[in-house]
């Protein structure tokens, strides 16, 4: 009987030990991600973005996202020409207050500085940290309140040299 406990015993303490480390490794269970930000897109035209000329646009902002708490957010893409839309070589870097990072990559066919409100997928490229080798995709849904120059607003007038606020919400499920 003592001999059928120790070999029970073994044979626990033996699963345990592969379970453990299998669940504790990099890219480990998927999350549920939130983030909600708000800040300011200022637009920087004669940049390398292409021809012709799309403006290159930033967006600082910051608020709180699950797993990071307060977070500063910093985005970066090439907009698309005026006729089609779209935004290229999109980037978004969001600080933790620790200094951990999280970096995500976009790129999208259509949203233009017109649209008020706009929805599109992000791919979760690495991090710093807790987040390094993390992987995952997040839904952006976010709002833009374009400026103008002239009354009432048309899209012949939006003004690019003055910021234009944006709020938004970063959803899905990440791994690291």
């Amino acid at each position: 009987m003592l001999r059928r406990l120790s070999i029970v015993g073994a044979a626990l303490a033996l699963l345990m030990l592969t379970v453990v480390p299998a669940a504790a490794g990099p890219k480990g269970t998927d999350r549920p991600f939130k983030a909600d930000l708000a800040g300011v897109i200022e637009f920087e035209f004669n940049t390398d973005c292409g021809s012709p000329a799309p403006p290159l646009v930033t967006t600082e902002s910051s608020g709180t996202a699950t797993h990071m708490g307060r977070v500063e957010a910093n985005w970066e893409h090439c907009a698309g020409p005026r006729t089609g839309g779209g935004i290229t070589n999109g980037e978004l870097t969001m600080i933790a207050a620790n200094g951990d990072e999280l970096v995500l990559v976009y790129g999208v066919d259509g949203p233009t500085p017109t649209d008020p409100t706009n929805s599109f997928e992000m791919d979760v490229e690495s991090g710093t940290g807790r987040f390094a080798d993390a992987q995952g995709i997040l839904t952006v849904t976010f709002e833009v309140t374009p400026q103008f120059t002239c009354s009432p607003p048309n899209p012949g007038c939006l003004d690019f040299g003055t910021p234009w606020p944006w709020s938004g919400t970063l959803e899905g499920m990440i791994s690291y």
